[in-house]
């Protein structure tokens, strides 16, 4: 395991289809931004996601320096 050379949290929302495949994702802060590479969201995202399913579930994820993951179901729209 490596240690993240992030030390802001990183802070995504994620959309994810009804089969668990995560459809898309954004950038929430300016860390999440300059640190998009080092973490693994592009390989995880379904690329036909648009094609599979238009019902997706929100998510708000943070990944802090010290590697935790946080996830919660986004509020709002």
């Amino acid at each position: 395991q490596e240690t993240p050379t992030f030390s802001d949290n990183l802070v995504y929302q994620v959309k994810v289809q009804e089969n668990g495949e995560i459809a898309d994702y954004s950038p929430l802060n300016e860390a999440a931004v300059q640190h998009l590479s080092e973490i693994p969201l592009d390989n995880l995202q379904d690329k036909k996601a648009g094609e599979l399913s238009a019902k997706v579930a929100k998510f708000l994820v943070v990944l802090t320096p010290s590697g935790s993951l946080q996830v919660n179901p986004w509020i709002g729209q």
